[in-house]
């Protein structure tokens, strides 16, 4: 029967010290939601306890929040302009893709991005690229960021290796947001709320200022 060798010392503290560096975060992050538990901070201790489900769940919450979100990209607006960052789903997804990117760092789960992806990020520079030709320059630079931001997203979505129950709940998420979204819709719509397009608007409030 072999006998268990034993470790030297650069060894053991290589193998000593991520734990020890996980024991001290754990301690400092619950030190963190007691305090503000105890003081009532409920939004805080919310934030804190839902940065645990994301730390144990970084794909699931992600992908699934973001994909929950979409259907509500108009009802979610905080900024009715059309510029990068008005609505709350580009905060989502920005969070997603940065979380998204740590996990694939973290955990070695980046693979191969495919053909698919490569041909999304040239025709992506290449309407960047329009830009020095353009008519109105301007609209292209407006939606640039959020062009970008999306192809990020999509990109670390893609090149992430993702299991079957992490595929699930993602889907699950997708289901829920739609469902949730034509639920609220029906509800606003019977109560007379309704959303239309600023395009759409905008012809509205001409057709209605003209004259006979």
């Amino acid at each position: 029967m072999p006998h268990p060798r034993k470790l030297s010392d650069g060894e053991l503290v290589a193998y000593l010290l991520p734990k020890l560096w996980g024991f001290t975060l754990l301690c400092g992050y619950g030190l963190l939601l007691a305090a503000a538990i105890a003081q009532e901070q409920w939004l805080y201790a919310a934030a804190l306890a839902s940065l645990s489900l994301v730390l144990l769940r970084p794909v699931e919450l992600s992908l699934g929040v973001f994909a929950f979100l979409v259907p509500f990209e108009t009802i979610a607006a905080t900024n009715r302009t059309a510029g990068p960052g008005s609505t709350l789903n580009w905060f989502v997804g920005a969070a997603a893709g940065l979380l998204l990117i740590g996990t694939g760092l973290v955990e070695v789960r980046f693979e191969r991005p495919p053909k698919a992806a490569l041909w999304w990020g040239g025709l992506l520079i290449w309407g960047l690229f329009t830009t020095l030709w353009a008519v109105n320059p301007a609209v292209v630079l407006q939606r640039a960021p959020t062009a970008l931001g999306l192809f990020l997203l999509y990109a670390a979505a893609v090149c992430l290796r993702v299991s079957k129950r992490e595929l699930f709940w993602v889907i699950m998420l997708t289901i829920l947001g739609g469902l949730t979204a034509a639920g609220y819709a029906a509800w606003q719509f019977y109560h007379g709320v309704g959303y239309i397009s600023p395009a759409a608007a905008h012809k509205l409030s001409k057709l209605r200022t003209a004259p006979p």
